[in-house]
């Protein structure tokens, strides 16, 4: 018999390694260091305030559609790093929860703070 724990964390493994290897197999334009010197960071949480580790954190150009991904790492922190002028869509996802989403804009050399909350998916009973 496997526990819900034991469920819980098998499905955040393979939700990681499927990330992983979407994000290692994303292809990216190269640019110039000048355009790349801005950043998006921030926190995620739940609605209860806890920080949520793991979290699939992602910025698209709404013009260029290039994404940049990355992990919240164990305190629900993240900062996507080298990101172009322009507006993005930045989302936030974790399995048990419903997908949190901003949009903000970009300017050169700015490091913008975005913090975003995830809510419970509604649980199912059986």
């Amino acid at each position: 018999m496997v526990s819900a724990t034991s469920r819980i964390h098998n499905r955040i493994a393979a939700w990681m390694t499927v990330t992983f290897l979407s994000v290692c197999l994303a292809g990216f334009r190269p640019v110039s260091a000048q355009e790349m010197e801005s950043a998006i960071s921030g926190t995620i949480t739940s609605a209860s305030g806890s920080r949520v580790p793991g979290a699939l954190v992602s910025a698209k150009s709404t013009k260029r559609g290039e994404v940049k991904t990355v992990i919240a790492s164990a305190d629900g922190t993240y900062k996507l790093n080298s990101v172009r002028s322009g507006t993005f869509e930045v989302t936030a996802s974790a399995p048990g929860f419903t997908v949190a989403t901003a949009t903000v804009t970009v300017t050169k050399h700015s490091s913008l703070v975005i913090n975003l909350v995830l809510q419970e998916e509604a649980s199912v009973g059986w």
